[in-house]
Parts: C-alpha cells; sequence; structure tokens
C-alpha cells in the first residue's frame, strides 16, 4: 500500500476530492478506506440526487458511480450531471453489465468501468490514469 501513495498524482499539496456515489453503505465504507488510506479527500452520497447536488456545490476531481441504485439509477445520476458538468472524470462501478449496457458506458459520458468486487490496485490505477489527464 505504501508503493500506491507515492503514485497519488497530489500536486503542491493539492487536495484530491473523490466523490462515491452508491446505495450500499458497506460498498462505500469499503471503497471509502482505500481511497482515504491513499490520502485522498472523501465524501459519499447515498442517491444520485444527493449526488448531483452535491456536484453541483462541492469541486470533486473525480466521481465512482455505482450503476444499479433505486430511485435515479447511475446511469441517469451521469446523465444529469453531464447537463451542467461535461469535465469531471465519473467511473462507474457495477458487479455485473450486459453487452448492451457496456456500450452504453461511452454514450453516457463514463470515462471507465470498473467491476465489483474490485481489487485495491485496479481501483488506484483506474483513479490515477483519471487524474493524470489534466
Amino acid at each position: 500500500m505504501e508503493e500506491d501513495k507515492k503514485d497519488n498524482p497530489i500536486r503542491n499539496n493539492q487536495v484530491i476530492r473523490i466523490l462515491i456515489v452508491d446505495d450500499s453503505y458497506s460498498s462505500v465504507l469499503i471503497t471509502k478506506k482505500f481511497l482515504e488510506l491513499w490520502n485522498y479527500s472523501v465524501d459519499i452520497a447515498l442517491s444520485g440526487e444527493e449526488a448531483i447536488a452535491k456536484v453541483k456545490n462541492k469541486d470533486f476531481n473525480l466521481v465512482l458511480m455505482d450503476l444499479f441504485m433505486p430511485d435515479m439509477d447511475g446511469w441517469t445520476t451521469t446523465k444529469k450531471i453531464r447537463e451542467f458538468n461535461q469535465k469531471i472524470p465519473i467511473i462507474a462501478i457495477t458487479a455485473s453489465l450486459d453487452e448492451h449496457q457496456i456500450e452504453k458506458i461511452k454514450e453516457y459520458e463514463f470515462q471507465d468501468l470498473i467491476f465489483k468486487p474490485f481489487k485495491p490496485k485496479e481501483l488506484h490505477d483506474v483513479i490515477i490514469k483519471h487524474l493524470n489527464r489534466d
């Protein structure tokens, strides 16, 4: 884990803020634990509506978006975020997708996809990849 910290793209004491959007509190806690271990500042949203409000009112460097949530799914949430924020990287996170849904990832303007359960290094590599695009 110590090796992962040196790859963290924090420069000049910049705080990297990541929003986790997932209706499963246990999934949020697991993901949050790894992100904090890597020195990211983490916020959570347990619904699509909450995620939209947070992205409107705070500056995040990246969003980790669960695709299948009740009320408003990750697809719809991302589409609504894209109406006012085209730049923020949004990474889809899900346990499974069919072939048609995988095709929709680009259509809905997600930057990447991670399957649950993920390996910590896999998650970290995807985050680094998208944070280093600036």
